[in-house]
Formats: C-alpha cells, structure tokens, sequence
C-alpha cells in the first residue's frame, strides 16, 4: 500500500509520489504537494516563500543559472514580446524544480519552527496589546491586515462596530486555523455569518443598500434626511446675506398683500413699505397759497 500525506496548503491526504522529495522534513517529502506547489509559485518571490514553507534551501546561484540557460533557448524562439518575460519566469522555475533536490543543505535554510522563535520575539507591543497573546506574528500581521480592510472599507462611526470589526477578524483568523488543521469551519461559518449580520455587512445586506443607490433622486434625498438629516444652523448663520428676509417680504409679503393672504410676513412687508412712504400731512398743516408763492420768489 502507497504511503500518503496530507498536504498542508490545501489540506488533501495524497500518495506520496504527489510531493517532491526533502531529506529536511522527517517524512522525507515536502510539506506541500506538487499541484499546489505548480499553481503558487509563479515568481522568484513566491519561490522563496515556498522553500521557507517546506524548510528547503534556496540557491540564488541556481535561480540566476536557471534564468541565463532559459533565456538563451528563448532568444532563439520567435516569442511574442509580452509573452517572453512570463514564459521566462514559468521556464525558470522548472528548471529550478528540476534541480532543486541537488542543492542538498546548501543556500539559506528556512526552518518554519525557528521562524516562529525568531518572529515571537520581534511581536511589536503595540500589536499584542490590541490583539492579546497567543498569537504569532503572522497571526497578528494577519489581523492587522483584515481589520485595516474593515474600516476603511465600511462606513465605522461608533465604538460598538469597531468591536465587531475586531471580532470578525479574529473568527476570519480561526476559520484558517480550523482549515490548516483540516477541521470542521461550518460552526466558525456561521458564527462569521452572525457578525456580519449585526455589522449590517452581509452581501445580503449590501445588495439592499446598492438598490437604494440606484433609486431616484428622490428617493435618495428622502433617505439621507430621514438617516442624515441637516441640523438646523446657528441664528447667525441662518440669513447672513439677508437674501431669505428679501424674498420673504419683497416676494411673499408683496404677493400676500396683493390677493389678501396672511402668510405670516405681512407685518414685515408693511414695516418695509413704511420706510419708502411719504405720509401727506393733514389740511390744517398745509400751508397758504401766498406764502408758498413767496418762497417762491
């Protein structure tokens, strides 16, 4: 019967022919099958992540020698400029593939359990003292990293939500602990499900939210004053050009007392008007005939 392993990136029990041989693990195989291995590695960084994942070393001599041999075979091809650079890189990481298990114990060794020693003892205080202990450091950039993408990403205007920002992080950072380990997440699913449900962030939720914004502008305005309505302003703010008390009296005032309408202004029209009238005095204070004609010879 084939030996088999569970292969830590996508969390399947496979034969053991499906992983490339390592003489630093215990079981004689890297840590990750060669299908996840195909599809992440797609870079020179990548790479590099992958030999510090399955405790291999990493030859830079290696890569550089992999680049030169393929790129001489391909300046003999006739390819397309904006394929070369990516049939370059594909190439080389194959030919890498190919002799990586020459390397032996040479180039940089990267072993995941003196990372974690090495990382535990660089955790920033800031970091531990939001998240609590217990957490690695890449747990902790990790949470870091989910709860920046929250609150820049919704709308955050109160302490309560920040909470449940906080707290979807961390079910989001068990649930890939739970799927590392191949565990059961349906439970941490759910309980994901509950937070986003009280953040008002579902998908569910947004769609209802996207409708809103694809109504009428009617119906928008009627939202944000029934959501965000406008305080009313400061009595010095309210008429600071005078253009409301203009309309109110030269407009309203003038078109009230025109058809006979008390529309709350008409007091103030009638205190206006008076400043441009010329009251004509009474018969007893006119003067005579002669002496307006002695003033005026």
């Amino acid at each position: 019967m084939a030996l088999t392993q569970t292969c830590s990136q996508c969390g399947i029990s496979k034969p053991s022919k499906d992983f490339s041989k390592n003489a630093n693990n215990t079981s004689g195989y890297d840590d990750w099958c060669t299908k996840c291995r195909k599809s992440y590695v797609i870079s020179e960084e990548k790479l590099i992540e992958y030999c510090k994942e399955n405790n291999r070393g990493y030859s830079e001599d290696l890569f550089k020698q992999a680049l030169d041999n393929i790129s001489t075979k391909l300046k003999k091809m006739n390819i397309p400029t904006g394929q070369y650079d990516k049939e370059l890189i594909g190439k080389s990481i194959n030919y890498y593939f190919s002799k990586m298990n020459l390397i032996g114990n040479e180039g940089k060794i990267y072993s995941k359990n003196k990372d974690k020693k090495k990382n535990n003892s660089k955790i920033p205080f800031e970091l531990v003292d939001k998240w609590g202990k217990g957490y690695s450091l890449d747990e902790l950039e990790f949470l870091n990293d989910r709860y920046h993408q929250w609150v820049t990403g919704y709308e955050c205007d109160s302490p309560a939500q920040l909470v449940l920002f906080e707290e979807i992080c961390r079910t989001q950072l068990d649930i890939r602990r739970a799927r590392e380990s191949n565990q059961p997440v349906d439970k941490l699913v759910k309980s994901l499900q509950d937070l986003l449900t009280s953040s008002n962030v579902k998908p569910v939720q947004e769609s209802g939210a996207n409708s809103l914004e694809q109504a009428s502008f009617g119906v928008l305005i009627k939202k944000w004053e029934n959501e965000k309505p406008i305080p009313e302003p400061l009595d010095e703010f309210k008429d600071v050009d005078g253009i409301k008390k203009y309309m109110s009296v030269w407009f309203v005032g003038h078109l009230s007392k025109m058809l006979d309408i008390d529309a709350g202004v008409s007091k103030d029209y009638d205190n206006e008007i008076k400043k441009y009238t010329v009251e004509i005095p009474d018969g007893d204070n006119l003067p005579e005939n002669n002496e307006v004609d002695k003033e005026e010879d």
